[in-house]
């Protein structure tokens, strides 16, 4: 899976399987009773296995992430190989410059939130009203399942704007509730044969496909209002206070 498109099938609130667990670094060492002449026991150190490499640094923000306009995005998804033919799926997301709200129609809520400290970084909380429970996703559990690679993912809707610089810039505009947006044409290096409308004051995609075959993905901006709703940006709990909240880690241990 394209790293862009694992991270706009987040936006379609999609779970994959988790990855498996780290296992030890080790193998385990073993005592063992020496053979030389004159007997005793010789220490056979454990064998050191290749290190797993470290975790990706986060992806570099947009230029426009620091002064992001709170606003309102009515979004479409397409998946599939007919993803024009097919049933959309809409959900409505609220934006910010450090949260970002997603309601589906399947009785979930996503709120990401960017970290104060390492502003590259984010974690998540998931709102499963069926269960009147709260589900935290540190950033490791959204890297490990679902692609993820830090707040620009969730900032432009799974778009992966460094990738700007292989498609063409175009004169053609379009504004979509007062957002305006440039069309850059896909090209042989761009990898996609979709072209992408984006807004550089907003680091916003207004439309953009990512991956082929079974696994495409179509994402457009319907509708766009300016400002959020403060309630719907507000911590989960806050919110909810009679929901229990878990980590990820018990979530799936009991589904």
């Amino acid at each position: 899976m394209r790293k862009n498109q694992a991270a706009a099938a987040v936006l379609t609130l999609v779970l994959i399987a988790p990855a498996t667990p780290n296992v030890s670094p080790f193998v385990p060492e073993v005592l063992a009773q020496a053979s030389a002449p004159g007997g005793g026991w010789d220490l056979i150190l454990p064998t050191r296995r290749v290190p797993d490499a470290p975790p990706a640094a986060p992806m570099a923000l947009p230029a426009a992430a620091q002064t992001i306009t709170p606003s309102t995005l009515d979004v479409v998804f397409r998946r599939g190989a007919a993803a024009n033919r097919t049933r959309p799926l809409r959900q409505v997301v609220s934006r910010t410059a450090d949260t970002i709200h997603i309601a589906g129609s399947d009785r979930r809520e996503w709120r990401f939130e960017r970290n104060t400290i390492d502003p590259r970084r984010v974690s998540a909380a998931v709102v499963e009203h069926a269960a009147q429970t709260i589900v935290l996703y540190e950033e490791s559990d959204l890297r490990i399942m679902f692609g993820i690679r830090g707040w620009a993912d969730v900032l432009t809707l799974g778009f992966d704007s460094e990738t700007l610089g292989r498609y063409k810039p175009t004169r053609d505009v379009r504004t979509i509730g007062g957002i305006r947006f440039s069309r850059w044409a896909a090209s042989d290096r761009a990898g996609s044969a979709s072209d992408v409308w984006w807004s550089d004051e907003h680091a916003l995609p207004a439309e953009f496909a990512t991956g082929d075959g079974p696994g495409h993905t179509r994402v457009r901006i319907e509708r766009a209002r300016a400002g959020v709703d403060p309630a719907i940006v507000a911590p989960a709990f806050s919110r909810f206070p009679k929901y229990r909240v878990v980590d990820l880690a018990d979530w799936l241990e009991k589904h």
